[in-house]
């Protein structure tokens, strides 16, 4: 059983340029598992397909605007999506002291 925390406790963070990089993965993610197109998200979320392109290879930040407009396009709400990245953050966390299940530069697991 998963447990839920409260939304009051703070989050300890990965490295900026990390979470960038797993936000934009979450959102391929997601999009591919529902079966949408890049361009069809950009439709979707009244963004450029270029835009979605770097938020997904985490070369941009999103803005909390889009950060709404893609978690609707996704059918989500942003604080799943929000709740949903906290979640993998604290996991990433939790595995950063096994050397062999984390990149060294990122944080990120290895595949």
């Amino acid at each position: 059983m998963n447990s839920v925390e409260p939304l009051n406790q703070p989050v300890p963070l990965l490295h900026p340029t990390t979470l960038q990089k797993l936000t934009g993965n979450l959102i391929r993610r997601l999009r591919e598992l529902q079966g949408i197109s890049q361009g069809d998200l950009a439709r979707m979320s009244e963004a450029n397909l270029s835009y979605i392109s770097s938020i997904e290879s985490g070369k941009n930040n999103i803005s909390i605007g889009k950060l709404f407009a893609l978690s609707n396009a996704l059918r989500l709400s942003p604080s799943s999506l929000v709740n949903i990245l906290v979640q993998i953050n604290r996991s990433i966390l939790l595995d950063r002291d096994d050397a062999e299940s984390a990149d060294e530069d990122t944080g990120l697991p290895l595949t």
